[in-house]
């Protein structure tokens, strides 16, 4: 550094470049003066073409790191997106199943306590028709089989075995 040190009490380095007077340097010709020291710095060291490949690899080696890291990173945040929306989906499914599930099951309790009705209903209906004359008497077959075909679509609308089509 002789050099810079012999510059200074010459006055500005920079300066006496550009033929320009200053006191010993003005902020203008601090920054030139900068960017002249970094090129004669450069032009100092003797680069052979060796050591510029394996610092511009190290550069690109760096720069590549830090795109994929960058890139691992957004898709690791982007994961956890979709992993919490998923997760509260999920969640929500869990919910209308349960709630689908306790209908069921309320819908077989209905089920069970109309058959049951229906059964007791039956039964008065039997009791009532046993000491009664005209039930032994034949019934004309359309009469039969509408109340046939009628009981047997009543008791087919409310089977919930089947699945709904």
């Amino acid at each position: 550094m002789g050099w810079l040190s012999d510059a200074k009490k010459r006055g500005c380095y920079v300066c006496r470049m550009l033929h320009h007077r200053c006191n010993n340097g003005c902020s203008w010709c601090k920054w030139l003066g900068l960017v002249l020291i970094c090129i004669i710095i450069v032009e100092r060291l003797v680069m052979t073409k060796e050591k510029i490949l394996s610092v511009a690899l190290i550069i690109v080696g760096f720069v590549f790191s830090i795109y994929f890291g960058y890139n691992n990173y957004q898709e690791k945040k982007r994961l956890k997106t979709a992993n919490a929306e998923l997760t509260n989906q999920i969640n929500q499914l869990e919910q209308t199943i349960s709630r689908n599930n306790q209908i069921i099951a309320d819908n077989e309790l209905s089920k069970r306590e109309l058959e049951n009705q229906s059964i007791e209903r039956q039964e008065q209906i039997n009791e009532q028709l046993k000491d009664n004359d005209c039930a032994k008497q034949f019934v004309p077959m359309p009469v039969s089989t509408s109340l046939y075909n009628r009981a047997k679509g009543i008791r087919e609308s409310t089977d919930t075995s089947q699945s709904i089509k």
